[in-house]
């Protein structure tokens, strides 16, 4: 006879009757898969470590590390001198790292102080600057890097009106600060010497010029006796090629314009089109003959432009006859503006070219000189001795100068102020950094 429990519900068979119902043990089974997998995630993740309390704030190692490694890139792709040999170069790593744990400590005081001043930010405008700028820099616009960004502008915020709150509390730049930076910093306003001048360049034909040049005649030479046009093929008579073929390397290019120029005399305006094509290159190759002179000849030249200008009685036409010659015979830059060099401080220019220039009188030419491969002439316009900026002038520049010395005057005393009131304690940990980072970029 089966036995029955007080309630009439028979006792449980394969377990006892105080056992776990099922799906308790489930949910514990769910717990522990879900503590283990947490657990061993978190195996995986190294622990940020605190090295400076500030106050009832921190900074961390990464922080420095990251703010390191941004400085240290920074400073060498500007092409900061950076030491070499390993030990130097460590040296000069953990200097860069004390600055930068001094730099964090001083920005987390200064945004500490904006929350203790009670300052208010504009977050939809941060918040439009920062979308701005990532899309501007095609930078991935993933939720961490728009927080990443908002949070350093609004840092920067922060940090600025701060600052402005205190400057506006310091007395305002005055006239007679002005007046007195201006007085007792006359190297800051000198004005160097400046020359205005105007310059007449010719290069010497070399042999090989001349060679080249003859070359382009000889084989302008074949082109007309080959040319379409009988009154033209037969221009040159036997005779003459005859002694063009005879003559020596000077005279034959001599000849050989001669009979050239003939024949372009003799090329009517109506010509077919192969001959006025030939037309026009005897045109250029012969008017490049016309420029073509030894040392000798270039330097009588512009004596004789040199005399020609200086013998004229007034200033401007002095200046308009070089402007007219450089124009006709120049073979240098802005030949079409008169060679203008426009205004010129010493340094400026070659030594050679500054020495003439800064030696001739206003109104005048120099005479000829050498200046690497060619021979030069210059005209002095107008000159601006050693003299200082007008106060006027200076005015801005000695503002922006005063302001921004100001401006870091009180941040000085701000910071410094800061530090005295505020709890700073440093972690006793090791903060060596990575050896990767002491790899230069590129190496």
């Amino acid at each position: 006879m089966a036995q029955r429990t007080a309630g009439g519900i028979p006792p449980a068979q394969g377990r006892q009757a105080t056992g776990w119902p099922w799906w308790r043990h489930c949910a514990l089974w769910v717990c522990l898969v879900i503590t283990g997998s947490i657990l061993q995630a978190q195996e995986s993740v190294i622990a940020d470590r605190v090295v400076r309390y500030v106050n009832d704030e921190v900074i961390t190692q990464n922080e420095v590390w990251q703010e390191v490694r941004s400085r240290f890139l920074i400073m060498q792709r500007a092409g900061a001198e950076i030491p070499s040999e390993e030990r130097a170069h460590r040296a000069f790593i953990e200097n860069l790292r004390q600055e930068t744990l001094e730099r964090l400590t001083d920005e987390m005081l200064l945004v500490q102080e904006a929350r203790r001043l009670g300052v208010q930010l504009d977050l939809v405008f941060i918040r439009r600057q920062v979308r701005d700028f990532i899309r501007d820099n095609n930078l991935s616009p993933t939720v961490a890097q728009e927080a990443r960004e908002q949070r350093r502008r609004i840092r920067e915020n922060q940090i600025h009106a701060v600052q402005r709150f205190y400057e506006s509390r310091s007395p305002a730049i005055t006239p007679s600060d002005i007046h007195r930076f201006y007085t007792e910093n006359p190297d800051i306003f000198a004005m160097p010497q400046q020359v205005w001048g105007h310059r007449l360049l010719l290069r010497p034909s070399s042999p090989e010029d001349h060679r080249r040049y003859q070359r382009d005649l000889m084989a302008l030479l074949q082109r007309v006796q080959t040319d379409p046009l009988p009154a033209v093929a037969g221009a040159i008579e036997d005779e003459q090629l005859s002694q063009i073929a005879r003559a020596e390397e000077g005279e034959r290019t001599q000849l050989l314009t001669q009979a050239l120029r003939s024949v372009l005399e003799r090329i009517p305006a109506e010509a077919p089109a192969r001959t006025r094509q030939l037309a026009e290159q005897l045109q250029d190759t012969l008017a490049r003959g016309t420029r073509m002179r030894d040392s000798a000849s270039v330097r009588h030249l512009l004596s004789a432009i040199a005399e020609e200008v200086n013998a004229l009685e007034d200033a401007e036409m002095r200046l308009q006859r070089f402007i007219e010659r450089t124009r006709e015979h120049s073979q240098g830059p802005r030949a079409e503006q008169g060679g203008d060099l426009e205004w010129q401080e010493i340094g400026s220019q070659d030594a050679t070219m500054e020495e003439f220039l800064f030696a001739t009188p206003v109104g005048q030419s120099s005479q000829p000189f050498t200046l690497g491969e060619f021979l030069c002439l210059v005209f002095v316009r107008d000159r601006v001795d050693d003299t200082l900026l007008g106060l006027r002038e200076s005015t801005p520049q000695i503002r922006s100068h005063l302001r921004r010395e100001r401006e870091q005057a009180v941040r000085q005393r701000l910071v410094s102020q800061l530090r005295r009131r505020a709890l700073i304690r440093d972690m006793d940990i090791d903060m060596r950094l990575p050896p990767e980072w002491f790899i230069h970029e590129g190496s």
